[in-house]
């Protein structure tokens, strides 16, 4: 996922930039931290990420570098990775809904299971017996 972020950004900035791009590919790799470290850790997140991005263009290299700094510069995909903003993990915000429901808003999820378990406790419909032919 970061890869295509990272490729949309670098298609993103070209078309800003007016540099004709034929293909982009980007790959990322992450290195490990010390084997000691590693194993401390109970959960491994990537970490000492790097990435390459394979350009098609016509462009100069002049050009190129210029796209390059102004993605780097640019991206908040790179900024979250070369800031790294702590990310709560596992944080659950509830909001609780009203226990009833307001007539003028249109039908939400809750209608939508209330009248799907009122139909899954409905008795089965009556089917007519099959007909005989008698012969």
């Amino acid at each position: 996922m970061l890869a295509s972020a990272i490729a949309d950004e670098f298609a993103i900035q070209a078309a800003a930039q007016k540099i004709a791009v034929d293909h982009i590919a980007v790959e990322f790799t992450s290195y490990p931290d010390d084997p000691t470290i590693e194993k401390a850790r109970k959960v491994a997140y990537p970490r000492n990420l790097t990435y390459v991005a394979y350009i098609d263009s016509k462009a100069t290299d002049a050009q190129l570098a210029a796209l390059r700094t102004s993605v780097e510069k640019t991206s908040p995909v790179l900024n979250l990775i070369s800031a790294g903003y702590p990310i709560p993990h596992g944080e659950i915000i509830l909001k609780p809904s009203p226990a009833t429901h307001n007539a003028d808003l249109p039908p939400g999820l809750r209608d939508f299971l209330v009248e799907k378990r009122a139909a899954t406790n409905a008795p089965p419909p009556i089917r007519p017996s099959p007909m005989r032919c008698a012969r």
